[in-house]
């Protein structure tokens, strides 16, 4: 967390963008012939660790162009067995053309603090009404 903290907003972003880079067919494959060789199931709470930054999900699943036979989804998240401090998950955005749903599971007084940074707060969007989404969804 110290490493994020030393550096700007845009340090982080381009890690994250070099790791969804990185994460190609190539790196795929030799991850399935490494657990292939020695095959476990690790739980989250058995790596958890309370000085990391966890970023899960990516930009190329497209979680708003599922449709179940009930629409345009409104919004994305992972479920509640999924929340540990320090996670974030990564979706592309509801409004398409590259944005990014970004979902943050922190403690509440963590949370605080980043409310607290201007540099976060001028470069996220407002809070997103689900209303305006759903009503959205169902003229089109």
């Amino acid at each position: 967390m110290r490493e994020i903290l030393d550096h700007d907003l845009g340090w982080a972003a381009w890690l994250v963008n070099r790791a969804i880079a990185e994460h190609n067919d190539s790196s795929i494959r030799n991850m399935v012939c490494a657990w292939m060789t020695d095959p476990m199931i690790v739980r989250p709470s058995a790596v958890y660790n309370p000085h990391a930054v966890y970023i899960a999900n990516g930009p190329r699943f497209e979680m708003y162009e599922c449709d179940y036979g009930w629409g345009k989804p409104v919004s994305a998240g992972s479920g509640t067995a999924n929340k540990v401090d320090g996670k974030l998950s990564l979706y592309p955005g509801w409004e398409g053309r590259g944005s990014m749903d970004l979902e943050v599971c922190l403690f509440p007084n963590v949370m605080a603090e980043l409310l607290k940074d201007h540099e976060f707060m001028t470069t996220v969007s407002d809070p997103v009404d689900l209303k305006v989404r759903l009503d959205a969804c169902l003229t089109e």
